[in-house]
């Protein structure tokens, strides 16, 4: 796991704790790196990002979209199988249909601090 990521924005340089990225999320040839106070536009693929932070942290939820999963507030399945993923700051992001078995193992990877409310 990196201890932080260097952002090269604008002839700015930025370093970020990836523990602070709250999301990320592709336009194009973009990705629009989201923490809980700023956003920060770079020139990368998420798919290159996503293999530089740590995978039981971050996890794809859609080929645009990669979460930090210490900030889902929440999930909600729906009837297709598919999620709703709501972040600590109030973004909800739908999961694509491909993603929702990895989304299944990052559950069951952590089943074992997951507490279930009485029937």
């Amino acid at each position: 796991m990196i201890d932080r990521l260097i952002l090269d924005v604008a002839g700015r340089v930025f370093f970020i704790d990836p523990r602070e990225i709250e999301f990320a999320q592709a336009d194009g040839n973009y990705v629009s790196i989201c923490t809980g106070e700023a956003s920060h536009r770079v020139r990368c693929q998420i798919s290159e990002l996503q293999t530089r932070l740590n995978a039981m942290q971050f996890l794809r939820i859609h080929r645009s979209v990669l979460v930090n999963t210490d900030k889902i507030v929440d999930m909600t399945r729906g009837a297709n199988g598919e999620y709703s993923v709501r972040m600590r700051g109030g973004r909800e992001f739908s999961s694509g249909r491909t993603f929702r078995q990895r989304i299944r193992g990052a559950m069951l990877r952590s089943r074992g601090s997951r507490l279930s409310a009485p029937a």
